[in-house]
């Protein structure tokens, strides 16, 4: 209870005081720069955040059914007739121009979706959801990095914006590489050849360069996507390492007491650090994680028995810090090299599908890579999966280790939603064009098509909700 009644007290040096009222400071004269009637740009968003306001439920429904128009309808054309190539050729332009467009306007949606979070961020008149008042939004304020434990003050960098930028490049990124994909045609490549044979390999070759063009373009985007996240965790860490800093000194000099330091361990990104109101990120406060670890680790202020240790007295004050600044050091080390491994992995796989653009495409011919070539993207498969499989051990581990029965639920929750994607890995490539696939079309074989009369509906529907998570941008969101 003593412990409890000193973190109550405790008051933050006057440095950092003096930096949360210029951030906030800073904050409201940005709020109040956006809103203003100086430019057009200006009257412009003012108006579309009234209509969004007045008009908010039939967008939100508006929107919905256009999102399952675009991802609910067939995925791919059926090839129940196989004709002669020239067909084949016409037929490959056809879902090249369906995906462009299905793309497209996946990518407005997106934009929408923040547009309207961003409206309705400071809507007085909105309900709860959207924190109508000045304290929820300073809770917002001290989550903009959008990780599991809120910082004590304000960012000293402009963490939303970074992170809006992060959403805008998710948002867009199958857009752009359906546009990428469609600037190369075929019309120079088929018209020249005549024989069969020549127009296989020429149709081989037009897909080749589709592919490795759209690889390409994905890979400079992941590494915008990679150096985005990387400016937010680095910047997050530092100012909560400067925050435990401020706590060791504050500790140091009450000569009063025995015991170490209250160890607030960094939050992790929740959805890869997007900027999503409508799946707000629950951030701890700073303050509850504090006193998480004060019910963890306790000293006794007059003999230093410590509670919830395998030790069981402290010793010298001095040994007590080391060892307390060693278990602090390991914790951090853990939850950044997890959460390097987690952001790295997107990055990893679009440099190897870059690399080889052709192994990703399904083996419909003899023209296709052989065993040795399909092995390689293969081991960039395992090697992301492991990666995600052990960025979850280190990120659990510690957990576990740190707060016991006294877990960040953020975290948790987190951590779980990690845990289900790992499935999605059964839906990326060479596992799903040699697996996955056949398996599920066998499984209809003998399931579905023995229904009468509503077999072949629920193969469609189970085939395209299967063919949703199978798309780039779900299967590869964080």
């Amino acid at each position: 209870m003593e412990h409890q009644n000193h973190l109550d007290s405790y008051q933050p040096p006057t440095l950092t005081t003096k930096t949360t009222i210029s951030s906030t400071k800073t904050f409201r004269l940005s709020q109040h720069a956006t809103t203003g009637h100086g430019s057009i740009v200006s009257k412009l968003w003012n108006v579309y955040r009234n209509v969004v306001i007045q008009y908010r439920p039939m967008l939100e429904l508006t929107e919905d059914v256009f999102y399952k128009i675009l991802f609910w309808i067939p995925h791919r054309s059926n090839d129940n007739n196989k004709n002669n190539n020239n067909t084949e050729s016409s037929d490959a332009v056809s879902v090249v121009a369906v995906v462009v467009w299905r793309e497209i306007g996946y990518g407005l949606l997106s934009l929408h979706r923040l547009g309207m979070d961003l409206a309705l961020l400071n809507d007085d008149n909105s309900d709860n959801e959207y924190n109508n008042n000045n304290n929820n939004n300073n809770n917002r304020l001290l989550n903009s990095y959008g990780t599991t434990v809120q910082t004590k003050h304000p960012p000293r960098i402009p963490a939303t914006t970074a992170r809006i930028l992060l959403t805008v490049i998710q948002s867009i990124l199958p857009s752009i590489l359906a546009i990428a994909q469609s600037t190369i045609h075929p019309s120079s490549s088929s018209s020249s050849s005549s024989s069969s044979s020549q127009t296989s390999t020429g149709i081989l070759s037009i897909v080749a360069k589709m592919e490795q063009r759209k690889a390409n373009v994905r890979l400079v985007l992941e590494q915008i996507k990679f150096a985005i996240r990387l400016y937010l965790m680095m910047n997050y860490w530092k100012q909560q390492k400067s925050i435990q800093d401020d706590d060791d000194n504050i500790n140091n000099w009450d000569e009063g007491t025995v015991r170490s330091s209250t160890d607030i361990i960094p939050g992790i990104l929740v959805n890869g650090g997007l900027y999503q109101t409508h799946r707000p990120v629950q951030g701890l406060a700073y303050e509850h994680a504090q006193a998480l670890e004060a019910r963890q680790v306790y000293v006794g202020q007059r003999t230093g028995w410590k509670i919830g240790s395998t030790t069981s007295r402290t010793g010298k004050h001095g040994t007590q810090s080391m060892n307390n600044s060693g278990k602090r050091n390991n914790n951090r080390t853990s939850i950044i090299v997890g959460e390097l491994l987690h952001s790295l992995r997107p990055l990893i796989w679009a440099w190897s599908e870059a690399k080889h653009p052709l192994l990703l495409l399904e083996d419909t011919s003899s023209t296709f890579p052989t065993k040795s070539s399909k092995s390689k993207l293969l081991k960039a498969w395992c090697i992301c999966l492991c990666m995600d499989i052990l960025s979850i051990r280190l990120l659990e581990q510690h957990q576990k280790e740190t707060f016991n029965m006294y877990q960040n639920p953020a975290t948790i929750q987190e951590l779980q939603h990690r845990k289900i994607r790992l499935l999605i890995y059964a839906l990326r490539s060479p596992v799903w064009n040699y697996s996955t696939l056949p398996l599920l079309q066998k499984l209809s074989q003998r399931l579905f098509q023995r229904i009468p009369l509503v077999g072949g509906l629920l193969e469609t529907f189970v085939m395209d909700w299967i063919l949703y998570y199978q798309h780039p941008f779900i299967a590869e969101e964080q």
